[in-house]
């Protein structure tokens, strides 16, 4: 019984930490603005409470606060990258609960996890994807970086949480087929609006904006093949670490169209440049795909 009052509990603490709303109103907005102020407050009563309201709002927080992160106030732009986190930190935890649900030995389980499945984790995801992909057409810059690396973070759970969704979809409960499927259509629907989006912020005037679109492709995987094209033509960004970026993005990618970023990686591991590690890595993976290319 444990195992199932464990997940209930998580569950209920996504459908609260998520929200559900597809539009960051400005009602929302002047909200979450006086939450932070309130986060600064002498009373560490109020300051708790104002973090609890902003957990709340879930993810769909996320394009408001990072519009504060231009504040001229230091103290607003700290406040405001500390819910940031915390909210992904809160958001973290969903596909661990839903891989564990899934798999479980007990019927039971399995089929009411499936069954909260949209209502309360895809569901509540895509409701802050959507709210991520408006704050990608935000004048501030802070706020366009910041919605690609949260778009990035969706799609990379989402991508850790497929292979449970795909052997769910042949679970011998009809039940947890049904609810697994429907997810599966959902998040094929999306996931192609996403990676658009963040193709489109690779020609972002910001090298900010540019590198953290580029990473976020990286973290959507096979599914951002799409966004090939337009990495290869970054690899001759006037900016080094844009061109870094999508150097590794195409590699984890794709490692047979990664083929053309092997000079320039080449050239950064010779000067030392970023992370070395990384670069080794990425110049080992497309050795072996070069070796077992028919």
């Amino acid at each position: 019984m444990r195992p199932l009052i464990g997940i209930a509990l998580c569950i209920a603490l996504c459908d609260v930490g998520f929200g559900c709303s597809n539009n960051v109103d400005r009602n929302h907005e002047q909200k979450i603005n006086n939450l932070v102020l309130l986060l600064r407050d002498s009373d560490e009563i109020k300051q708790q409470n104002a973090a609890f309201a902003i957990r709340e709002f879930g993810l769909i927080a996320v394009p408001p606060l990072a519009k504060l992160l231009e504040s001229q106030d230091p103290e607003t732009r700290k406040n405001a990258m500390a819910a940031i986190s915390e909210l992904r930190s809160l958001y973290g935890g969903w596909p661990s609960t839903l891989r564990t649900g899934l798999s479980h030995s007990d019927e039971r389980i399995r089929v009411f996890t499936a069954t909260r499945l949209l209502s309360c984790d895809m569901e509540a995801a895509l409701a802050a994807h959507a709210a991520l992909l408006e704050s990608l057409q935000s004048n501030a810059q802070g706020t366009r970086k910041c919605g690609c690396e949260l778009i990035g973070t969706v799609w990379k759970e989402v991508g850790d949480l497929r292979p449970t969704l795909d052997i769910s979809a042949a679970d011998d409960n009809n039940i947890v087929r049904h609810y697994v499927s429907n997810a599966i259509k959902v998040l094929n629907r999306e996931q192609p609006v996403a990676v658009a989006a963040l193709i489109d912020a690779l020609g972002d005037s910001s090298k900010c904006v540019r590198c953290a679109a580029a990473n976020a492709l990286r973290k959507v995987g096979a599914g951002a093949r799409d966004a090939l094209p337009a990495l290869t033509k970054c690899l001759d960004d006037k900016e080094c670490i844009v061109s870094y970026n999508a150097a590794v993005a195409l590699v984890e990618i794709d490692p047979e169209a990664g083929q053309e970023a092997r000079p320039l990686l080449e050239s950064f591991l010779k000067e030392g440049k970023y992370d070395s590690a990384r670069v080794e890595a990425c110049l080992k993976t497309l050795r072996e795909a070069q070796a077992t290319a028919p």
